[in-house]
């Protein structure tokens, strides 16, 4: 992607609510992993809140994820992360970004340790069972 048409996706995207995270956890499904930052819900139409969120990848999979609230914060519950983690194949070092696209979708981009964008979900060599990525 040449630097022009990178930076024209950030600016459109910047007009977006948008969150990301890190994995750099050992467990991927922790609950620090899972919450929503606070300015991100407190701007979202509060009947937006009591849908699921659905998770949209640029090959075409989707996830959808209940939310629910506890006190202090909403938070992405523990099945449909997981799935979603699982059918990525997401693991420490790599960053994924969640932008809202209206009506709890949310488009996500992954990128890899090597901050390659992951543009296809990773899929099973059938002969040594290790994952194989296919970035831009």
């Amino acid at each position: 992607m040449d630097m022009n048409s990178w930076f024209d996706r950030v600016k459109e995207d910047r007009k977006n609510l948008s969150f990301s995270k890190t994995f750099a956890c050992a467990d991927l499904s922790s609950e620090c992993m899972r919450t929503f930052p606070f300015d991100l819900m407190k701007s979202l139409p509060k009947e937006d809140l009591a849908n699921k969120m659905v998770i949209i990848a640029k090959c075409g999979s989707s996830w959808e994820v209940d939310i629910s609230k506890n006190p202090r914060f909403y938070y992405m519950e523990k099945s449909g992360w997981n799935q979603f983690v699982r059918d990525n194949a997401l693991g420490k070092n790599e960053f994924v970004t969640f932008t809202h696209k209206g009506s709890m979708c949310f488009d996500v981009n992954i990128y890899g340790k090597d901050e390659k964008e992951i543009v296809r979900p990773p899929i099973m060599a059938s002969s040594s069972k290790a994952f194989l990525y296919f970035p831009i």
